[in-house]
Order: C-alpha cells, then structure tokens, then sequence
C-alpha cells in the first residue's frame, strides 16, 4: 500500500480483501489461520464477509492488519504501551497467565475490554503505569521475572491458542522477544513461500518476487535460514565465509 488506509478493524479487513484475489484469499487463509489458530472454516468466514472474528481472534487480526500498513483504530487509540503488550502477547512472547499473575490485567473480560475501546486510558488510570513499568522491564531484561506459563492452553472467547512456552527462571529480555517473533514470522512464511513455489504462480511473478526483495533478499534470507539450522551449520558457514 503507497498510502496507509485508516478505519476500523473490520472496515481495514474489508479494504485488504477487496485488494487481493483468489489466491491472496488462499494464502491469507493459511496465514490467519497459522496466527490465529482459528479452524480454517472459521477463517474461512471471515474472508468471505460471512462475520468478523472475535474475541482473541479479533485481536490477533488487528495486529495482522497493522503488520500489513493499515491504521487500526482499535490499536491507534491505545497508549504506546499497551500497544506494545498487545503485540507481545500476540507473537507468543508472553501468555495471558502471566500478564495475570504479574497484576497486569485483572482477567479475560478487562483484556477484551482494552481492545473493544472500554477502557478510559487517563492520567488517573493506575493499570497504565503498571503495564508502562512490564513492558520497560521486558525490553531492558529487567528485574521483572516471568512465572513459566501453564502446561494446557488458556480458553479465551474466540479460541484455543496453544501459547508459546517461555523457560523459567530466565528474565525476560530483548532477545527473547527477538527469538518468539522471528518464530512467528516463520510460521506464517512457511504457507506464502509453499504458494509460491507451487505451478499456480508463473516464472514472472517468482522473478518480480526478486525485484521486491531488492534481487539479492531471497538469497540472503535462504543462507541466513542454512545458518539456524544447526549450530554445527551455523560455524560451518562462518568459517567458510571467514576464508
């Protein structure tokens, strides 16, 4: 997009699907339902207009708009902050159990209320400066430590999600949110290079693939994914790059 669309988060989902085709709609199915965790017929209805997601699904699908370059109303009228434990929690790097337990959020019915636009975020709101003083923590590898969440997934309105475990004791730090993120976009990379890959995109479209990621990308990313499989391949690489 050359210019950022801004609406809500079902009139942006309805701008992005009036902009892609068929096969958009079938990679963008894959994605969502690798980020959502949605049944795919579920995900399924969402893109053939039948309903809009709720719950956690709503959620996830406000972040997945906003990776793509569309303002969200729901997340752009939230404080930097909670912006940023939104995000957090959607890329796996904490659970809904921990924002809990360190008194973060009170409970399921206040985290939907913060994205549904319920909660007053004034200079007299002590809930943010408690989530102002987490994400701080989480970003420097602070002193705030992390109970290890629950071993079955946490229900909330919307789904299943089977969150991404985060050893304990170990704090918190940047290169943790780094490692859960990179995850994430793996996993949703995963269908769209499938597709792509696949005879239903020509020559063509896999060689303007190339001119968008500025010719030498593709190359870059398959020697940097060669590195990460192994730590045996990763020295390997380095010492041959070294000669």
């Amino acid at each position: 997009m050359n210019e950022a669309f801004e609406g809500t988060g079902e009139e942006c989902l309805w701008h992005y699907l009036s902009s892609i085709d068929q096969a958009g709609k079938a990679v963008t199915q894959a994605s969502l339902e690798k980020i959502t965790g949605a049944h795919k017929k579920t995900v399924a209805g969402w893109l053939n207009g039948l309903q809009f997601p709720d719950g956690e699904w709503r959620i996830r699908v406000f972040y997945f708009l906003s990776d793509l370059g569309y303002c969200v109303q729901e997340l752009e009228r939230l404080p930097a902050a909670v912006r940023q434990l939104g995000k957090l929690y959607t890329v796996g790097a904490i659970t809904f159990d921990q924002m809990v337990s360190a008194n973060v959020i009170s409970g399921q019915k206040y985290f939907r209320s913060i994205f549904s636009g319920e909660i007053k975020w004034g200079s007299k709101n002590k809930r943010l400066d408690v989530i102002k003083r987490f994400c701080e923590n989480l970003g420097k590898g602070g002193e705030q430590q992390i109970s290890p969440p629950k071993p079955e997934p946490h229900m909330i309105t919307g789904g299943t999600i089977q969150p991404l475990a985060i050893p304990a004791p170990r704090k918190m730090d940047e290169n943790i949110l780094i490692i859960h993120t990179l995850a994430q976009l793996v996993l949703a990379t995963i269908p769209l290079a499938e597709r792509v890959a696949s005879s239903d995109f020509t020559p063509s479209d896999r060689k303007k693939l190339h001119e968008l990621t500025k010719e030498t990308g593709i190359f870059q990313l398959s020697n940097l994914m060669s590195r990460l499989c192994s730590e045996t391949a990763r020295n390997n690489i380095e010492e041959k790059s070294k000669k």
